[in-house]
């Protein structure tokens, strides 16, 4: 028998359905994965040998500005290839058609 999990989300914003709240329960690992790069070792701001603070977190403005970037192309991507009924794969060769 296959096991089920069970989870309790809740919000202060009463005016969420269920199904809205789940939508943005999920979608914060999409936001959480990008952060989880600027702090992996794969991307490590000493290994650029920056010394200075304030050049440390001009650096790190830019990386967070072009993740925004990234997200908000990525959105729109995702925007399209839904009004065009189109899928991709992703890096994994999974589909990307109905991910939130």
């Amino acid at each position: 028998m296959e096991k089920m999990g069970l989870f309790i989300l809740a919000s202060n914003d009463i005016s969420l359905s269920p199904e809205e709240m789940l939508k943005y329960y999920k979608g914060q690992d999409n936001v959480e994965k990008g952060f989880r790069f600027l702090k992996s070792d794969t991307f490590s701001i000493s290994k650029v040998y920056l010394k200075n603070k304030s050049r440390i977190e001009a650096l790190t403005m830019i990386m967070v500005l072009c993740l925004m970037i990234y997200s908000i192309a990525e959105w729109k991507l995702r925007i399209k290839l839904q009004e065009e009924n189109e899928t991709v794969l992703d890096q994994k060769g999974k589909t990307t058609k109905n991910r939130q």
